[in-house]
């Protein structure tokens, strides 16, 4: 092997293992797109853009994350005006009169917004809760905080078996976590309520991402390894001239 091919094989070798490196650490196992939010969810296309928009400004490795949330919201159906008839919640997440009234605005506006217009509120509204994490990691790596975001804004960061109702309880004179559990059908953690919540989601809910994450990341570093073994012997072999 003359030298310059064999300097362009340990520069390609060294390459292709920092590149493989970067994707281990950079990239999620599984993103969803635009197309793939419409096809999952053809109410959704008015704002299917909007949603993978915002997912980006909030750090979600996976859109389809927000997109299952309004799913469960509306019930599938991604209606602005969807309205719980008991707590007057409107709209694509679901705006309690009082959320609605601390944004300059109310749930009958709401309801008479278009999804896109309606849009302004639920990026206003999801981007507060990013307060709820350390500054500096104000991301929403873990499934779950895009569902506390609206259920239970405390819990945003805290992982995914913390309990809520051990925090409800613990602020209520008088009151035990089986209470919670028992007034919200069995649910206990942030993982349990976004298990519920995702029952019928038909883009990839993150519950299993660190598996498939990881299984992906065994392949690649593998193969960076290998790329990085060529490199360090071509170099030896380079350097001490035995071609």
């Amino acid at each position: 092997m003359n030298d310059g091919l064999q300097i362009a094989s340990i520069f390609g070798s060294a390459l292709g293992s920092a590149g493989l490196v970067y994707l281990i650490t950079k990239t999620p196992a599984h993103r969803s797109s635009v197309e793939d939010i419409i096809e999952a969810y053809p109410r959704a296309e008015p704002i299917a853009q909007n949603i993978v928009e915002l997912a980006d400004e909030m750090g979600m490795p996976d859109p389809g994350w927000l997109a299952n949330l309004i799913r469960f919201e509306t019930g599938g159906r991604f209606s602005p005006s969807i309205q719980n008839p008991s707590t007057r919640a409107t709209g694509l997440i679901q705006f309690m009169p009082s959320t609605a009234e601390g944004m300059g605005t109310t749930v009958e506006r709401l309801a008479q917004m278009s999804a896109k217009s309606q849009w302004y509120y639920v990026r206003k509204y999801m981007l507060k809760k990013l307060r709820y994490l350390p500054e500096g990691k104000r991301k929403f790596t873990e499934p779950t905080d895009v569902y506390m975001a609206v259920f239970y804004p405390w819990a945003i960061g805290k992982g995914r078996d913390v309990s809520l109702a051990e925090h409800w309880a613990s602020r209520r004179s008088g009151r035990s976590k089986e209470t919670f559990i028992r007034q919200n059908g069995g649910i206990e953690t942030a993982q349990d309520y976004a298990d519920y919540a995702n029952k019928n989601a038909k883009l990839p809910t993150g519950k299993y991402l660190s598996k498939q994450k990881l299984a992906r990341n065994i392949g690649l570093g593998v193969s960076a390894a290998s790329l990085a073994t060529i490199s360090i012997y071509l170099t030896y072999d380079y350097l001490t001239g035995d071609t």
